[in-house]
């Protein structure tokens, strides 16, 4: 009974090795087989045969495909054409043709008049129409520096004031009274300037050719007292040629120019010119400025 069993017990111990085995070769199905036979003999021993058979084949089957494709394509064409064609033509062409043509043809025929008419008071009004300008030779100058810019002590002239020594002045020794100051250049005469008596006079002897003979000059009065007593006087070798008073400011509150014939002196010879004020005034000061004296007469 015992060698039944073991023989059994070894059957069903092959059988499950062998089942093992298939299960190891086999994993793609499951198969099971039972087979169970059970005898049973009269002696009361019981045969019992069980055969299992057990196949489980297993298929899985898993495929993943993971295809990612990614295709980025930049394409930049940048094209940058910069045509600059810059041509400057520049002709200059210059032609200066100047011609000048000059002809001058001056006939001058002048006719002079002179009247001088002498008042009681001594006072001389002289006109004269042309003057030493209608020579038929060459003007000669007879003052010696009429402008006054030898300064002072003047080598030209003769110099008189009873109030400041000179008449002469410039504007940094004796200031402007109220005027221009000079003419022209620096210096110039300045007679009056003060209240009170005061007696002033340039001098110079100068030679007078011949007819006609111009003296002239510029006067200024920018300050009176309104005052006939207050006067400026021109001579020649004391004859009284031109005076205005202190009362004839209007036309001279700046400089005016003066034109007096002397052609009655005009004989070649050597005359005395002078200028002379005398001013007297109390409260307002008179000024009479002269500068750029002219005496101006034909050659012989």
């Amino acid at each position: 009974m015992k060698s039944i069993l073991w023989v059994v017990m070894t059957v069903l111990a092959g059988s499950l090795v062998l089942n093992a085995c298939a299960s190891t070769s086999d994993s793609g199905g499951s198969d099971s087989d039972t087979d169970s036979d059970s005898d049973t003999d009269s002696d009361g021993d019981t045969d019992s045969d069980s055969d299992t058979d057990s196949d489980s084949d297993t298929d899985s089957d898993s495929d993943t495909d993971s295809d990612t494709d990614t295709d980025s394509d930049t394409d930049t064409d940048s094209d940058t054409d910069t045509d600059s064609d810059t041509d400057t033509d520049t002709d200059t062409d210059t032609d200066t043709d100047t011609d000048t043509d000059t002809d001058t043809d001056t006939d001058t025929d002048t006719d002079t008049d002179t009247d001088a008419d002498t008042d009681a008071d001594g006072g001389v009004d002289g006109g004269a129409d042309g003057g030493a300008g209608d020579c038929d030779t060459a003007l000669a100058e007879a003052v010696d520096d009429g402008s006054f810019e030898g300064g002072t002590p003047s080598a030209a002239w003769t110099e008189t004031s009873t109030a400041f020594g000179t008449p002469l002045c410039t504007v940094a020794s004796c200031g402007s009274g109220g005027g221009t100051g000079p003419h022209t250049g620096t210096y110039w005469a300045w007679f009056g300037g003060t209240t009170g008596l005061e007696e002033g006079s340039v001098i110079q002897d100068v030679t007078i050719a011949g007819a006609p003979a111009t003296l002239s000059f510029y006067l200024e009065i920018p300050s009176t007292e309104d005052l006939a007593t207050d006067t400026l006087t021109v001579y020649v070798d004391s004859d009284p040629v031109f005076e205005i008073d202190g009362t004839e400011s209007a036309g001279y509150t700046t400089y005016a120019y003066v034109e007096v014939d002397l052609s009655a002196y005009a004989d070649g010879g050597s005359h005395e010119l002078e200028f002379a004020s005398y001013t007297n005034s109390t409260s307002t000061v008179t000024n009479f400025f002269v500068d750029d004296v002219s005496v101006l007469s034909c050659e012989d």
